[in-house]
């Protein structure tokens, strides 16, 4: 009995532990090279469900996250850069996220955010 009481709590720790590890909410940044050189990425991210919403920031302005979706630690959206739809595919985990975007020569760019410290 106690054997099986142990096991049902660390099924309820487990899967705590993963629904918290992939909540992006939050902002994140990270650093990529760009034409000009290296550039800041910031991105704010909202959950509400299975819907993700939010921005991206960066030296060329603020744009709206769109079609955000999440599933569990994975979650997809589109940043509209006015004629450019860029596609993200990312991996949520407690302090990183790994992000893939469609590269210019037809492979993946990967980019790994970080949570960026509340102000206090």
């Amino acid at each position: 009995m106690k054997r099986f009481l142990w096991i049902g709590v660390f099924c309820i720790v487990a899967a705590a532990g993963s629904a918290w590890a992939a909540d992006p909410s939050g902002v994140w940044t990270t650093r990529m090279e760009g034409p000009q050189g290296e550039m800041a990425l910031e991105f704010e991210f909202h959950v509400n469900g299975d819907t993700l919403t939010g921005c991206n920031r960066s030296d060329f302005g603020e744009f709206k996250i769109e079609n955000g979706k999440v599933e569990t630690d994975r979650f997809t959206f589109d940043v509209n850069f006015g004629e450019m739809v860029i596609h993200h595919v990312c991996t949520a985990a407690a302090d990183s996220i790994v992000m893939k975007v469609p590269g210019m020569e037809g492979e993946d760019m990967k980019m790994v955010l970080k949570r960026k410290p509340e102000k206090k």
